[in-house]
């Protein structure tokens, strides 16, 4: 413990001298009739209980704040609403008492800023919702973040009818740039390089408690705090650059408001490695008898049909083969020449090939067509491959439910 208190105090020494010595850790309590002021070394010495927090603390001048009536929410939903003018973000987090395998409504809101505020919402003290809580979560501009949002959000439409729109599981950015979709303690590690400290006896305290305790606080800040966070470096990561809102919303914008598929990541793993073309695909053609254009594939296939004595090679540059025979089948929609880019975005970085329609149900195709699959298989980049890949488990769903 002594360690972790010189590391962090190291880190409070340096970040004080780039922020000029201003305070930069206060807490608002709604009992208190002035402001406290945090020490640095009380944050060190809760550092046991939440280093994520602590961590989180130093890099901003961060104010957290709790309510339970009109007027203090409506000051927390003007200074939320302030720090997202530019960065339409908020890290997004519900608590909640579950007795047995049943749950209680709704108990704490928690939505966090990308400046470093984080507002605490006592939900289940409240007589009412306060109208500006709710424009500010019905706001479709403004993304809430975190693992499992649309979740939190049902909760909160049952238990109160609050609509909360454009929420996005962070999880589905992790698998956009090549992580494993883990939860967001795993998450935090991984990205953040912090331990998210979620110890069971605060996860499964009295969130309804008049009054919480320090502990309590710190817990349901810093998953919201964790949340946004995570979500900033992963969308650096993605766009290699500087974090850039409009930009990540192009990238995000067809995932919003999905919930996560908790099953994607047992359905296909997002590490296994896809024939990567880095400079275009070597398309080969195929042509009828009569020289007539059929169809672009690739090379291994071409080869095949010159092994198996189904047809010559006319051409080097570009590989063409010949068939001996008509085809039993000729789909037009193959002749479609292949262009070096991505299908989707139109990228020519590198390239992987992307089979549109999957096998399982290419079986239930006439015969003919089943073999016949040259013109669903496309050129996409690593990126677009990704994502499409979480579509897929969707459609795949949404298939098995018919």
């Amino acid at each position: 413990m002594k360690d972790v208190s010189k590391l962090l105090q190291s880190i409070v020494d340096l970040k004080l001298n780039f922020y000029k010595q201003e305070p930069f850790a206060k807490i608002y309590f709604n009992k208190l009739q002035s402001d406290t002021l945090m020490s640095m070394s009380k944050i060190v010495v809760r550092a046991g209980i939440g280093l994520g927090l602590a961590y989180l603390f130093i890099k901003y001048r961060n104010y957290l704040e709790r309510c339970d009536h009109d007027k203090a929410c409506d000051n927390i939903v003007n200074t939320l609403r302030q720090h997202c003018g530019d960065y339409k973000v908020l890290g997004f987090d519900c608590e909640w008492v579950s007795v047995g395998r049943s749950r209680k409504a709704v108990a704490l809101l928690q939505l966090a800023s990308p400046n470093g505020f984080c507002g605490l919402f006592h939900l289940c003290h409240m007589d009412h919702i306060p109208k500006s809580l709710k424009n500010l979560l019905e706001d479709k501009e403004i993304i809430k973040v975190g693992v499992d949002p649309a979740g939190d959000a049902q909760k909160l439409q049952e238990d109160y009818g609050i609509y909360v729109a454009s929420t996005f599981d962070i999880r589905y950015l992790a698998v956009m740039i090549g992580c494993k979709p883990l939860g967001l303690e795993k998450l935090s590690r991984l990205v953040l390089n912090v331990d998210l400290i979620k110890p069971w006896h605060i996860s499964a305290s009295n969130w309804e408690d008049k009054k919480l305790n320090d502990a309590q606080i710190e817990y349901a800040a810093n998953d919201a705090f964790a949340g946004i966070e995570i979500f900033k470096h992963l969308s650096n990561e993605l766009l290699f650059t500087n974090v850039d809102f409009v930009r990540i919303k192009c990238e995000i914008k067809d995932l919003v408001g999905y919930p996560f598929i908790e099953n994607f990541a047992q359905k296909k793993s997002v590490n296994l490695p896809r024939e990567l073309l880095l400079s275009g695909c070597n398309i080969c053609r195929l042509q009828a008898p009569n020289g007539e254009l059929l169809c672009e594939l690739s090379s291994s296939k071409a080869e095949w049909y010159l092994e198996e004595g189904l047809g010559t090679k006319v051409l080097s540059k570009p590989f063409t083969v010949r068939l001996n025979k008509e085809p039993a089948c000729k789909e037009l929609g193959y002749r479609a020449p292949h262009l070096n880019e991505c299908a989707i975005c139109c990228g020519r970085d590198a390239f992987v090939l992307k089979t549109i329609v999957p096998m399982e149900y290419r079986k239930h195709f006439p015969v003919l067509t089943q073999f016949h699959s040259c013109g669903d298989v496309k050129l996409v980049c690593v990126k677009c491959d990704r994502l499409s890949d979480i579509f897929d488990v969707q459609i795949h769903n949404a298939l098995s439910l018919m």
